[in-house]
């Protein structure tokens, strides 16, 4: 997370980096039992305040709560109707659209093929011009 915050703060001293570590607000977003037990104290415990999450209709309840984060992490390795949840509840927090999305997943050589990513992708982005 440090190396992330330098890329876009650009380079500080310690205390500068520490005071501006303290006000980054993050939200994790994952399905996961144990992502979720195991990034939420971790980052707290380093500094940040911590949202989590459990699934993309909760992180939308939060945007339409009002609650703005600096970072979100989120579970991008999931494929089909995960995926689509996902592209759809992000895509109607308008108010996230600037906030930058650090991917958090695995790629195996048995996961989803680029194809059927970008083909997941393309079925949201034609649902959501049927709608309008």
């Amino acid at each position: 997370m440090d190396f992330y915050w330098r890329r876009c703060d650009g380079p500080a001293d310690p205390r500068a980096r520490a005071a501006v570590q303290e006000a980054k607000r993050l939200l994790v977003v994952d399905d996961s039992p144990f992502v979720r037990m195991l990034l939420g104290p971790l980052l707290a415990q380093a500094g940040y305040e911590v949202e989590v999450a459990i699934d993309p209709e909760a992180a939308l309840a939060l945007h339409d709560a009002g609650a703005a984060f600096d970072l979100i992490l989120a579970d991008t390795s999931t494929a089909g109707a995960a995926a689509r949840r996902m592209a759809v509840a992000f895509g109607r927090a308008s108010a996230w659209h600037a906030t930058p999305l650090l991917g958090l997943g695995v790629q195996t050589l048995a996961g989803p093929s680029p194809d059927a990513l970008l083909s997941d992708v393309a079925d949201v982005l034609s649902h959501d011009q049927e709608a309008a």
